[in-house]
């Protein structure tokens, strides 16, 4: 059946997609972005206000927080951030004494400084608040397919974007 048939990067066809248009409830990549964006925004005002960290940087002490030393590339690419930004913000965390860049090779290794360990449990604390919040009228079950249909839709979402780098621009 030609409404069921997707394209060899599992896309539907352009000629279904434009003779039927999806409903308001049915875009979900909106309603994620709208999602997101909710999220960042009430995440960036309240770690502003309590911990005075920016947009940028509670993510990349939470990330070296959960993962250890890394390299600038490796935070960049985990946070989907370009590397000049990333060095940036690196750079301003790694003045306040909250990073520490190290050299044990080749390759620069970023890590969290003592204060920088202080600085982790209190974003994790302010996190899981956040998450309680969130979940809070969600059963145990509930929260662990939502979970689990999070990391599918996360690994689709990579799978397309990597789609969409290989494709030539049509220029």
């Amino acid at each position: 059946m030609e409404a069921t048939k997707t394209r060899r990067n599992g896309s539907p066809p352009d000629r279904q997609r434009a003779s039927n248009p999806p409903k308001s409830e049915q875009v979900v990549a909106a309603k994620i972005m709208v999602l997101a964006t909710n999220l960042r925004r009430s995440g960036s005002l309240l770690y502003a206000r309590a911990l005075n960290l920016s947009t940028h940087e509670w993510p990349i002490i939470g990330s070296i927080g959960m993962s250890g030393a890394t390299s600038l590339r490796e935070l960049a690419d985990r946070l989907g951030l370009d590397k000049g930004l990333a060095s940036r913000e690196v750079s301003s965390l790694v003045r306040r004494g909250l990073l520490l860049k190290e050299r044990p090779s080749k390759e620069v290794r970023i890590r969290l400084s003592p204060a920088g360990e202080e600085m982790m449990q209190r974003v994790a604390t302010l996190s899981a608040e956040r998450e309680d919040f969130l979940l809070a009228d969600m059963s145990e079950k509930e929260r662990a397919v939502f979970i689990q249909q999070l990391e599918k839709i996360g690994a689709r979402a990579k799978t397309l974007l990597e789609q969409v780098n290989a494709e030539p621009d049509e220029d």
